[in-house]
């Protein structure tokens, strides 16, 4: 990840396990984020799927909505990905927040 505005944004978006205690927020909108072993989608770079690489990607789509969280993320491995070339992956799902 070298462009810094990419970081900036990422670093905006908090992901929270739970939305207890959070109070008020609007739903902003569904994100997605995959993170490919082949790094063919990946916006973040890594060679190694991870839950935490899709999270990243997916708050850096929650930031691109102008959300500053999120929440309610389910994730799953994804295996062969063919549409994206990628032959392991994982998949995760959630939704983007302004509080």
């Amino acid at each position: 990840m070298k462009d810094p505005a990419v970081r900036t944004a990422i670093s905006q978006v908090k992901h929270m396990e739970s939305n207890d205690g959070l109070g008020e927020y609007d739903v902003l909108g569904s994100v997605e984020g995959r993170y490919c072993q082949s790094d063919q989608i990946s916006l973040t770079q890594g060679g190694n799927i991870s839950r935490e690489g899709a999270i990243t990607e997916m708050r850096y789509a929650a930031s691109k909505m102008g959300g500053n969280g999120l929440i309610n993320v389910a994730c799953q491995t994804d295996g062969v990905h063919f549409s994206t070339n990628c032959n392991n992956s994982i998949a995760c799902y959630g939704d983007a927040i302004k509080y």
